[in-house]
């Protein structure tokens, strides 16, 4: 989400800057690109003498591309918050109920943005569902570690 938040502004920004800014791997960076690509404006600088030749992005103009970077970074700090409070669960029923609830929200604000994009493409929910799944693997993983322990 490093590079949505980066690439927010609509501003053309060039590959190494985005690189330099994210502190994200080339593989990483060139993967979330790939992932992000129907979102994205790509231009290469063949004009600027410069070689290899610059490559800049930016969020398209168009505001379903907006709109679904801007549900990404929500998307993102919605996680922060629910593994920050994973974290702090000292209970297995506490740990579960931060599931339950991460996942109930999830599915509310998926079908609310879906409701208000009438017209998204299959990709386009597909992305906003692996944003929304992609904490909720490990999360699980871990409850089922812990209540194999049976700590409680």
């Amino acid at each position: 989400m490093e590079l949505l938040s980066l690439l927010q502004d609509g501003d053309w920004h060039q590959y190494s800057e985005i690189k330099r800014n994210t502190k994200l791997s080339s593989a990483t960076i060139s993967k979330h690109l790939k992932m992000l690509k129907d979102l994205l404006d790509k231009k290469v600088d063949v004009e600027s003498g410069a070689y290899p030749y610059p490559v800049y992005y930016r969020i398209k103009e168009n505001s379903r591309a907006r709109f679904m970077a801007c549900f990404g970074i929500k998307v993102y700090l919605h996680i922060r918050e629910f593994l920050d409070a994973l974290g702090k669960a000292e209970q297995q029923t506490e740990y579960l109920g931060l599931l339950t609830e991460y996942f109930h929200n999830g599915i509310v604000s998926l079908l609310r943005y879906k409701n208000e994009q009438k017209d998204l493409t299959a990709q386009e929910v597909d992305f906003m569902v692996r944003l929304f799944t992609r904490p909720l693997e490990p999360a699980i993983k871990n409850f089922v570690d812990w209540y194999g322990q049976k700590r409680e």
